[in-house]
């Protein structure tokens, strides 16, 4: 016996969603969509190649104008701000001038002081 079809599966009229049809692909919200999931891939890579940052774990969420990030990040190397490098490190990429940070930034070299 087949599995009952999900009826997020399918259009208002009840025909079945193909989402490799030409219709689909050529949608705004697919083009939307793409174009959120390159933006976030590119964020991630950004903050992959900054010097002195491993992220422990990182979501990232398209906004208007430019992105949310939520996550872990441990800073490796003393700098004078680095919630400020993150941000700069994020707004090098393309299409992002609003950065809302949500990141717990771990400092190991200050821990040691105490």
């Amino acid at each position: 016996m087949l599995p009952a079809r999900n009826k997020m599966n399918r259009f208002a009229d009840g025909s079945l969603v193909d989402p490799y049809s030409e219709c689909c692909q050529s949608s705004d919200h697919f083009q939307d969509a793409h174009l959120a999931h390159s933006i976030e891939r590119q964020v991630m890579n950004a903050l992959l190649s900054t010097p002195g940052l491993k992220i422990s774990a990182l979501v990232v969420h398209r906004i208007p104008d430019g992105v949310c990030v939520e996550g872990t990040i441990e800073v490796d190397e003393p700098h004078a701000d680095p919630c400020q490098q993150i941000v700069d490190s994020i707004k090098r990429v393309e299409g992002i001038n609003q950065v809302v940070n949500r990141l717990v930034t771990r400092c190991p070299f200050a821990e040691s002081q105490w």
